[in-house]
């Protein structure tokens, strides 16, 4: 094997080795991003449920006795106010 085809092997094993790793880099940060929206929608909904068990939690027990009877009254369909 002459020297300029050894140096051909060697550089087309570095552009392998640099694809693999560029290809790694790409991989890691579309995970990263990919749990990071996770975290913002888990926030999100844990931010909402809070907000929705404040306003059950201020309603009196007239009040909540009156919507469940509405809701009961809509035979199984979904109502919103």
């Amino acid at each position: 094997m002459s020297w300029l085809s050894a140096i051909t092997v060697v550089g087309r094993l570095f552009n392998s080795l640099a694809g693999l790793f560029r290809d790694w880099r790409l991989r890691r940060s579309g995970e990263q991003a990919a749990r990071l929206a996770g975290l913002e929608k888990a926030q999100s909904r844990a931010k909402r449920r809070a907000e929705i068990e404040a306003g059950v939690a201020s309603l009196g027990d007239a009040e909540l006795d009156r919507r469940m009877r509405k809701y009961r009254r809509a035979g199984g369909r979904l109502r919103v106010d």
